[in-house]
């Protein structure tokens, strides 16, 4: 009897997201699976010289869509086969080592600059290496917190002083960006699954940020084999199984922007009628299985 464990967040809950667990659990019992669903504050564990314990046994097979990742690392650990790893969550909750990895791979992106790290208790007494940056850059420059969803803490900044001011009120990892005009307000999202582009959408809006939960509009795509094979390599350089790949528009075609393990789909099937739910699921049976 196959079996599954699908992790959920215990403390951030929408209906959104509970749809979307609805139908990964619709798409793996359709294939015969036994499903448990969990949150992170129910899969309590223990850690010692012999690794994690759960006090119970565990499925084999676990989709974890949260982004707890000592979680996911304790599971695995406890030999369960987690999709995505835990590795791979980590790296795209954080946009620094997205970056450094799709660097490492030979990935387009735009030129991206880490800000140097201080200390929460310290923070930036000088600013002066913005003088390199900008002089890379220039205005206006894209500002980002190296941990947030939904473009909530993407900003697009057009002095001097107003980069200095989010600087200095960010008590956390963050990155400057070029910005990329040809793509202002519009991304295209292609959502890879293995090895292949599963489907696209463009998300538009009025403004800079194109985020459905902005107030964005997607409409289905059809991504050319240079935005296909951007996004595929982007999963793999990430070490995803699968994953929503946002690239933003160039003058030479496409640059990668982010790369997300949990990518809200309720809104791609209801625009492009394709339920990655089902197409995840059946990666994760001929994976797994």
């Amino acid at each position: 009897m196959k079996k599954i464990l699908i992790v959920s967040n215990e403390f951030y809950v929408t209906k959104r997201l509970e749809e979307q667990y609805a139908m990964f659990v619709r798409a793996f019992e359709s294939r015969g699976y036994v499903v448990e669903r969990r949150t992170n504050a129910e899969l309590v564990y223990r850690l010692s010289e012999e690794g994690a314990s759960f006090g119970r046994e565990l499925p084999p097979v676990a989709l974890m869509w949260d982004k707890d990742v000592p979680l996911a690392v304790a599971l695995e650990l406890a030999g369960v086969k987690v999709f995505n790893s835990a590795r791979a969550i980590e790296v795209c909750d954080d946009k620094v080592l997205t970056h450094l990895a799709l660097a490492k791979a030979g990935v387009s992106v735009p030129p991206t600059f880490v800000v140097p790290m201080s200390y929460a208790n310290i923070g930036y007494g000088n600013t002066r290496f913005l003088d390199a940056v900008l002089d890379k850059t220039g205005l206006p420059v894209v500002f980002k917190k190296a941990r947030s969803s939904y473009g909530m803490d993407v900003k697009l900044l057009r002095s001097r002083e107003d980069v200095e001011r989010l600087i200095r009120e960010t008590r956390e990892d963050m990155l400057l960006q070029t910005f990329v005009e040809e793509s202002y307000g519009r991304d295209l999202r292609v959502n890879v699954i293995g090895d292949k582009a599963f489907c696209a959408v463009v998300r538009s809006s009025d403004g800079f940020c194109s985020n459905v939960v902005q107030g964005g509009r997607m409409t289905a795509a059809t991504p050319d084999e240079q935005a296909e094979e951007l996004a595929v390599a982007a999963t793999r350089a990430v070490g995803a199984d699968f994953a929503g790949v946002d690239l933003l528009f160039t003058k030479d075609g496409y640059t990668v922007c982010e790369v997300n393990t949990s990518a809200h789909f309720g809104t791609v099937k209801q625009v492009t009628g394709i339920d990655l739910s089902d197409g995840i699921a059946e990666y994760i049976d001929k994976s797994a299985y």
